[in-house]
């Protein structure tokens, strides 16, 4: 387990890929490799810096100045402080609101002036004061508005280690064929019943990108004495997996148990 607080992230470090995981309705995640840049795009508004980060810490982007808040409180991102607030009753409804694009009086000339002046949770203020709807609209919609308005200007996110969890649940969403649609579950199942551990000697062929490969060698870590025997077919003299193994920072690992071995290799020993 990793325990927030604990190691800020430095290019010279040697967690060199990161996963920035957005938190909210659209929960995206994406793996950056820090050697290359420090900075990521979150959106087309936002680009902000990783360096100084807390490693599970919660941070506030901001799209104007490009910059990142820690929160040390995570009720308001959940909403627990507006349920408090909030009656029991609501009288308003959404039945006489209709979708024209006039509801917001600021203009788009307006809003990038906003962006050059002001932080991007004031932008979301401006947002909320200038829409002639807002105050129409149910409490739900009211809060559905703010935390979409949030997710374009001034998202949550957490910055973490990249697991095997954390690698598969991103290719899951985003590249399913890559990894044959293999589920984090189904990964870890396979671990399981193959007693994969610190100290086993495990014969694995991949076809899923090198998601299994890496996942292996993760469990097996840098300390015992684990062996990893890695069959595959040669195309041309590159081997493929080994871009999942750097995704999960276990080059270390790696370079002392990995042993890569192609199909046409195995005449030979069996002719010996």
């Amino acid at each position: 387990f990793f325990r927030a607080d604990t190691q800020k992230m430095d290019v010279g470090d040697d967690m060199r890929h990161v996963m920035v995981c957005l938190v909210g309705k659209e929960r995206k995640q994406k793996l950056v490799d820090t050697s290359h840049r420090k900075e990521i795009k979150l959106s087309k508004q936002c680009t902000i810096s990783l360096e100084g980060v807390t490693m599970g810490g919660l941070y506030q982007a901001d799209a104007s100045h490009q910059k990142l808040t820690r929160h040390m409180d995570c009720r308001k991102l959940y909403g627990e402080d507006a349920k408090d607030q909030q009656g029991d009753v609501n009288d308003k409804d959404n039945s006489m609101l209709f979708e024209t694009h006039t509801a917001q009086t600021l203009s788009e000339a307006d809003i990038l002036a906003l962006k050059g002046q002001e932080e991007g949770a004031q932008i979301v203020e401006h947002l909320v004061s200038n829409s002639a709807t807002f105050e129409t609209k149910t409490a739900f919609s009211q809060a559905k508005y703010i935390k979409k308005k949030q997710q374009k200007y001034c998202p949550y996110l957490t910055v973490q280690p990249p697991t095997p969890a954390l690698v598969s649940d991103m290719l899951y969403t985003t590249r399913s064929q890559s990894i044959l649609g293999m589920r984090t579950d189904t990964l870890s199942q396979m671990l399981s019943y193959a007693n994969v551990h610190a100290q086993a000697r495990v014969l694995c062929c991949d076809s899923c990108g090198g998601l299994l490969l890496a996942t292996v060698l993760h469990r097996l870590g840098v300390h015992g004495s684990g062996q990893l025997l890695h069959f595959f077919r040669r195309v041309g003299n590159s081997i493929s997996g080994l871009g999942s193994i750097a995704g999960l920072n276990q080059e270390s690992t790696a370079s002392q148990k990995l042993l890569n071995i192609p199909f046409d290799f195995l005449p030979r020993l069996f002719s010996d």
